[in-house]
């Protein structure tokens, strides 16, 4: 149940977006508090809250990210798009920590943590041609979810009337759990870094479908709904909120999470091109 943090937090932050790690934290061992750092000897797998696939109707993928990190402490993180079959669920396992990777590496960054919590750190390289939907909304986590063969308990669960809260929202259907997200429901303010803060206000409803057997969630990226929240968003980054933090409020439950977006031109050239 500890994957319906980021359906309730970053599905509500990007809605239509997709939730990227862009940094990560040192990897250390016992449980992040040790003092000794960890070369994981080639790509680790970050193993995600939720996995959240965006479909259009033709086309549907995932993101999944991996972490190089060096005995120095240094990393080198790199985000991949996989297309799956249209109307399957076919994320990346961790059931026998599946270390391999497939895909087109679209995000790349090297960098020692903490990092620059931005697309464009002198050491990140973007590649559009990987990026089908171009709406990827970045996250930069505090603290470790876990990686392939090196997971533990993270700090800041949810307690337990907080995920009685979130269950309670959702609606069942076989399954899985529903959620609508609307501005009735969901609230967002984000902070720049210069202390401006801003309200999002969401267009409309969007549905994210949680599949409980799998841990996924399913967005739909086809209606006009996604489109104006993603046009909406594109003029608050116009208006200096590319980076900051987002306070995110679903029901009763509200965490923070640092964030950074691509340039407003990047989303609205997209939807263009897709003819929304």
């Amino acid at each position: 149940m500890k994957k319906l943090f980021y359906l309730a937090f970053c599905a509500a932050a990007a809605l239509s977006f997709g939730c990227v790690a862009i940094t990560y934290p040192l990897i250390t061992d016992n449980a992040g508090q040790g003092v000794y750092v960890v070369n994981t000897n080639g790509k680790a797998h970050l193993i995600e809250k939720t996995q959240t696939s965006l479909s259009d109707g033709t086309t549907t993928v995932e993101y999944v990210a991996f972490v190089d990190q060096a005995a120095s402490g240094h990393q080198k993180l790199t985000d991949y798009e996989l297309q799956l079959a249209t109307g399957t669920t076919n994320f990346h396992s961790d059931t026998y920590c599946n270390p391999d990777w497939t895909g087109c590496a679209w995000f790349t960054h090297n960098y020692t943590p903490p990092g620059q919590c931005t697309f464009y750190d002198s050491g990140s390289n973007l590649n559009f041609n990987c990026l089908t939907f171009l709406t990827a909304f970045g996250t930069c986590p505090q603290t470790r979810n876990g990686e392939c063969g090196r997971q533990f308990k993270a700090p800041g669960h949810l307690t337990g009337s907080e995920l009685s809260s979130l269950i309670n929202m959702g609606v069942e259907r076989g399954t899985n759990l529903n959620f609508n997200f609307n501005a009735n429901n969901t609230h967002i303010t984000l902070q720049n870094p210069t202390g401006s803060i801003t309200s999002v206000k969401l267009a409309g409803n969007t549905e994210v479908k949680f599949n409980l057997a799998h841990g996924t969630a399913f967005v739909d990226v086809s209606s006009p709904t996604h489109a104006q929240n993603i046009k909406n968003g594109a003029n608050l980054i116009d208006k200096g909120f590319r980076v900051g933090v987002a306070t995110l409020t679903y029901g009763n439950v509200t965490r923070n999470i640092n964030y950074t977006a691509l340039p407003s031109d990047v989303y609205r050239k997209n939807l263009l091109q897709r003819g929304q």
